[in-house]
């Protein structure tokens, strides 16, 4: 037993020291593993800390985004609201009434009319080139013919507020003076309507008074090149024509009949504007009565003094012929007549004037005949016929001098376009006898029948 006892101790020390050295072994092997759960959970904290940044990182990339997205579609918002905004002024704009602007064909002229039609503007002019060739008898400077501009004219028309109408026009034709203009206000008149209906209506101003049909068609729309002779030895005084003034014109049955009354300077003269040098007045009074659209009949009164001047008698050349002096108290009376019916039309006026203190007495007038061979006077060719007479009848004249011109017009207008006219008058004159005028002034020599050419081309807008 002893023997085992021996032999079993060493065992047992083996055993024991196996034993210590296993538990040893273990408690290494565990503080190992600690170290490497402590390790693995610092490697998880800075996981989680990695995750965590990069979590955050992402947040604030998302939200800056988020922002951007929200900025982007705020601006979007903005130009949608604008574009709308902008859309809706561009609607209202075109149902907004607006200015018209325009030009009206056949030389009705430009025009600016307000949205309510309550202010218009109008500019119309026209210009006439003439042409002439005289006959050898008319001592002339410009014998045997010449080259000018007739009238050279601008007009500016103003209507407001339905009943007021503002109209000026101005001349740069021309002057007496070789190489002079006379460049100067023809018109300048205010019409206004009295009452609503317009058949009440003050002028005043400056323009043409109202004793002559012949001499109230404009210019640019008269049939011949020169007005009728003794309406034109009455504008050379100077009387009648374009004159400072006021007047009153009235409609009645149904405006068939026309009444203007008038009181004048009594020393007017288109491109004349001095202010007044007549003592005296000048009354006027017209009447017109067209019973239908193709029939007008009027009648004319004037009544005036006269300062001292010099009555002459000219032909459509306007050639110097007969002159006397005249003064005082001038009475005198228009009729004309005027028809018209498809292509056919026919004029006259007849004039009278008493010059009783200075016993002269001035007379004569035209009738005319015309007809469209085409057309009309936009487009058009017009052929027509004019008689006329005129006669200076006084003492100081006596039976050694004329006193009394015939003539007859042959006549074609050729319109084109509504804005081109051109005139070709082939006039024959018949004087009754020589001149009174010194001999080597500007007259007509001789008497009997004298042809000579008028032309004029005329251009409005």
């Amino acid at each position: 037993m002893l023997i085992a006892l021996l032999l079993l101790n060493p065992l047992l020390a083996s055993t024991a020291a196996a034993q210590e050295d296993g538990a040893k072994s273990a408690e290494e092997r565990l503080a190992e593993l600690e170290e490497q759960f402590a390790a693995m959970q610092e490697q998880m904290e800075e996981l989680r800390a990695q995750v965590a940044r990069e979590a955050e990182a992402r947040v604030r990339e998302d939200a800056a985004m988020a922002g951007e997205l929200a900025a982007g579609l705020e601006e979007v918002g903005a130009v949608a609201e604008a574009a709308a905004a902008e859309s809706e002024r561009l609607a209202s704009a075109e149902e907004a009434p607006r200015w018209e602007i325009g030009y009206k064909e056949g030389g009705g002229g430009f025009y600016a009319r307000s949205p309510d039609g309550d202010l218009q503007f109008r500019q119309l002019g026209y210009v006439q080139f003439v042409g002439s060739v005289f006959h050898d008898d008319f001592e002339r400077a410009d014998a045997p013919g010449d080259f000018s501009i007739r009238r050279a004219r601008v007009d500016w028309l103003v209507d407001f507020h339905d009943r007021y109408q503002l109209f000026i026009e101005f001349d740069g034709g021309p002057g007496s003076v070789p190489g002079s203009s006379d460049f100067a206000l023809v018109e300048a008149k205010l019409t206004v309507d009295v009452n609503e209906a317009g058949t009440l209506q003050f002028i005043g101003g400056k323009y043409v008074s109202p004793f002559s049909t012949e001499n109230l068609l404009s210019s640019r729309s008269i049939d011949t090149v020169e007005r009728y002779i003794a309406l034109n030895s009455m504008f050379l005084l100077p009387a009648l024509d374009v004159q400072y003034g006021a007047m009153l014109r009235g409609y009645a049955f149904d405006r068939k009949l026309e009444v203007m009354a008038g009181v004048f300077n009594g020393n007017g003269r288109a491109n004349d504007n001095l202010s007044d040098d007549n003592g005296d007045k000048e009354l006027q009074l017209k009447l017109n009565y067209r019973p239908n659209q193709r029939l007008k009949l009027g009648l004319g009164f004037d009544h005036t003094n006269e300062e001292v001047q010099s009555l002459q008698l000219r032909g459509l050349s306007f050639t110097p012929w007969v002159a006397v002096p005249i003064e005082g108290t001038r009475r005198a009376v228009t009729a004309d007549f005027s028809f018209a019916e498809g292509p056919w039309s026919f004029r006259g006026e007849g004039l009278f004037a008493d010059f009783s203190d200075a016993d002269a007495e001035l007379w004569g007038g035209f009738v005319q005949g015309a007809r469209f061979l085409r057309g009309d006077s936009t487009d058009g060719l017009q052929a027509l016929v004019r008689a006329e007479t005129a006669n200076l009848d006084s003492r100081l004249l006596g039976p050694a001098f004329g006193d009394r011109i015939d003539a007859l017009t042959f006549g074609l207008n050729w319109f084109w376009g509504g804005n081109y006219r051109l005139q070709l008058d082939a006039v024959g004159e018949r004087y009754n006898g020589v001149s009174n005028l010194p001999a080597g002034s500007s007259r007509v020599e001789g008497d009997g029948w004298k042809p000579y050419l008028l032309t004029e081309l005329q251009i409005k807008f």
